[in-house]
């Protein structure tokens, strides 16, 4: 005796190329709604002094020329 709630569901794929959702709309992955695009203020801070360190370098190297 089979039961046929244990049959297991279709599966559908959850992108906009997925076939048969012509005009349907789709969310996003879960890597585009926000939850790991998060910035801190110490990473920033970085990346500016970084930034800061390649220009000063790039300057000095063509002055030196």
């Amino acid at each position: 005796m089979q039961n046929a709630n244990l049959l297991p569901a279709p599966h559908i794929e959850n992108n906009i190329s997925a076939k048969g959702t012509v005009g349907a709309l789709c969310q996003p992955p879960d890597e585009r709604k926000g939850a790991g695009a998060m910035v801190t203020y110490s990473d920033l801070f970085q990346f500016v002094i970084m930034l800061c360190a390649v220009i000063t370098l790039v300057i000095y190297i063509k002055r030196k020329k």
